[in-house]
């Protein structure tokens, strides 16, 4: 059992903070409390005392007869961790702190905050909140909410979030759209009990076939993708995730940091967990909604009906640009459609029924696509039909839909004209859209959670790295960075390091010209932008000229030579440590230009073959391989080298903050070299 189910599971209930008042939280909890469907025992405290929906309300917790399973504290924050101490010690050990005024509110909330966590943590009792809206479980009845309105319709989607304003209008969504949910758990400032913990409960609840999450931040991103990773596999987890990553709330020194702030880290961590990013709260529900009122299912094969041409071609290529496929349908199918429809009507894929479409004509061609072996689901569309009300077309497509099990999501074209059609396919629970294109989107869902269910888990390329001294904390000179990358088996040009000009020459002359002079500094991380490398030397008076200048940037700095390389693909290969989910790995295009090009992709480590590979699959490295020997794609087991060893390295090293090879230069025969290499080390 799970910290959160035990919260669910309670049978005796008690509201510290009743209210008599109608219109008051205290008092609309209240109500909640008593009028879902809850069987168990419900008490209500409020020193003014009095009666409250049939109940007496008592005056203080001394007056609670036996040991609530769980107490609902909407009381002044200040009240808050002593209240939470008097009922430890009256045995609760699961309570809910509904009240604000914590650490949203600024240093003196935080600090009340940073109590109640004491006092909790010293008396053995479990929190969600404070500042949270609550829990809701539809099977049970229990409504530890404060929100008014009416019940929360009963269905297949767990909601969990950071957000009560987005709780409560997903609840009018669901009660308007036609799907329900089995639980709600609102986290507000998660003192406690967090995302992952309700994630966990979530994967042993029979009655939920989605889990839905608004996330604002994740305490603990190891665990929350293991338990995204688990969950995926028996049903969809669709996030939507709001703000910045925690690597983007720090200046970041290296293009890796830099890009990396950009939302990567959760970008990574849904993609390792099998989690569906929501780009919106639209699609959060969207998708939530198409996948729990078909569970399971595939849809790979679309068919689109229609009575209106635009919107039918709208909706294919929207189809295209989703991965689906809308091909040729079978010959009986079109055979049947034919002897139904006007010789005017397309058969095609999509079928176009005409505006003379009648409501009869919308089941039966509907019937027919269902029962088309090459067809996995289907999108209505239905703009309101000249001749007849829309919601007769509806009913039919609703009857043609009860018989059969594959998806079916309908489109209604229009706004006033198609509000009665919108409530009887709400009553049937199939999903409705305003648009063509966002019908088709919605069953894109399901191929997306089916590729997410069957991901299998890394096997990650793990090695050791005993012959690497931990370098002291900070930025690493550009020759200590080199030697790292070649001790990580990633090649370097012949290179070296000086101190003095007449030793950088000594180098040179040993490497051979034409070769690159670069500041060997600490201090001085870009290099370029303090004119720090001097490419293509070709003799000595020059090397020295230049060594003699660098030196005067940077007197405690020193010169690294190397071997000038020739041309080839720059790509970027890198890694940085996120706060929340550890190592992240980065491979991309390169250059000078790369935060502008951002042609890059993250992944968290450990990374495997087959996930360097898919790495690399997201940024238009491939496509620039095989352009550079046109037919004949270049290699990329180097470069796919390099990742694996940049990923095994940063596992291995705790200390290891971030590096970035830049450019790592894959040469016609698909060999690399890293050209410039980054590196920074964290204290012990």
């Amino acid at each position: 059992m799970t910290p959160i189910d035990g919260f669910f599971e309670s049978r005796h209930v008690v509201l510290v903070g009743a209210s008599r008042t109608p219109g008051r939280l205290g008092h609309t909890l209240a109500r909640n409390l008593v009028s879902r469907g809850f069987t168990g025992r419900v008490d209500f405290v409020n020193p003014q005392g009095g009666t409250l929906f049939d109940r007496p309300v008592l005056a203080s917790l001394d007056d609670v007869q036996g040991a609530p399973d769980l107490a609902v504290l909407l009381i002044p924050a200040r009240d808050v961790p002593e209240t939470v101490e008097r009922l430890a010690d009256l045995g609760v050990r699961h309570v809910i702190v509904a009240s604000g005024g914590f650490s949203e509110t600024g240093p003196e909330g935080a600090a009340l905050e940073h109590a109640l966590r004491g006092v909790a943590t010293r008396c053995g009792v479990r929190l969600v909140g404070p500042n949270c809206v609550g829990l809701i479980d539809t099977g049970t009845g229990l409504d530890t909410s404060f929100l008014s309105g009416q019940a929360v319709p009963p269905g297949r989607i767990a909601f969990v979030s950071h957000s009560g304003a987005i709780c409560a209008s997903v609840i009018e969504w669901a009660r308007d759209g036609g799907f329900g949910l089995s639980r709600l758990v609102s986290l507000g400032n998660q003192v406690d009990l967090g995302e992952t913990d309700a994630l966990e409960a979530a994967a042993e609840d029979p009655r939920t076939e989605v889990v839905c999450c608004y996330l604002e931040r994740v305490s603990d991103g190891r665990r929350f993708v293991q338990a995204c990773r688990s969950l995926a596999r028996t049903r969809p987890v669709v996030a939507l995730k709001a703000g910045r990553s925690a690597a983007g709330s720090r200046a970041a020194s290296s293009h890796t940091g830099a890009l990396a702030g950009l939302d990567a880290a959760f970008e990574a961590a849904f993609d390792a967990g099998g989690v569906l990013r929501a780009r919106s709260t639209e699609d959060l529900v969207d998708a939530a909604r198409v996948l729990a009122r078909y569970p399971g299912m595939d849809v790979r094969r679309l068919a689109i009906l229609t009575n209106a041409g635009g919107p039918g071609v709208a909706a294919a290529d929207a189809a295209e640009e989703a991965g689906l496929l809308v091909e040729p349908l079978a010959a009986g199918t079109a055979e049947a459609l034919a002897a139904m429809l006007p010789p005017e009507a397309s058969l095609a894929n999509p079928v176009d029924m005409l505006a003379s479409a009648s409501a009869a004509q919308y089941g039966q061609a509907l019937d027919l696509l269902l029962r088309d072996a090459s067809v996995d689901g289907v999108a209505v569309l239905l703009p309101p039909p000249p001749g007849y009300p829309a919601e007769l077309a509806a009913e039919a497509i609703r009857d043609a839909a009860a018989g059969h099990e594959k998806p079916v999501v309908v489109a209604l074209l229009g706004s006033d004209g198609v509000v009665l059609a919108r409530q009887v396919l709400a009553e049937a629970r199939i999903p409705t859209f305003r648009y063509a294109e966002q019908a088709v989107r919605g069953l894109s869902w399901f191929r997306k959670a089916r590729l997410a269910s069957e991901r299998p888990d890394p096997e990650p390329v793990r090695r050791s790295f005993p012959s690497l001294p931990l370098p002291r904390p900070g930025w690493q000179r550009p020759s200590e960075a080199s030697l790292l990358a070649s001790a990580l088996g990633i090649p370097v040009p012949p290179s070296g390091s000086a101190g003095t000009v007449e030793e950088a020459a000594s180098v040179a002359e040993r490497i051979g010209f034409p070769v690159v002079l670069k500041l060997d500094s600490v201090t001085v991380v870009h290099k370029s932008d303090v004119g720090g490398v001097v490419l293509g030397i070709e003799d000595p008076e020059t090397l020295r000229r230049e060594a003699g200048r660098l030196l005067t940037i940077d007197p405690q700095g020193r010169l690294f030579v190397q071997a000038m390389a020739g041309p080839g693909l720059d790509c970027i290969v890198g890694m940085v440590r996120d706060a929340a989910f550890g190592p992240l790995v980065m491979v991309g295009t390169g250059g000078i230009d790369v935060e502008l090009e951002r042609d890059v992709a993250f992944a968290l480590t450990p990374l495997d073959r087959a996930g360097a590979v898919r790495l690399l699959d997201r940024t238009s490295i491939h496509r620039r391989l095989e352009a550079r020997r046109g037919r004949a794609e270049v290699p990329a087991d180097s470069l796919v080298g390099a990742l694996l060893a940049v990923s095994a390295w940063s596992d291995a090293v705790a200390q290891a903050a971030e590096l970035e090879i830049n450019p790592l230069r894959v040469f016609p025969d698909g060999s690399t070299a890293a050209l410039d290499v980054r590196a920074r080390f964290s204290g012990p």
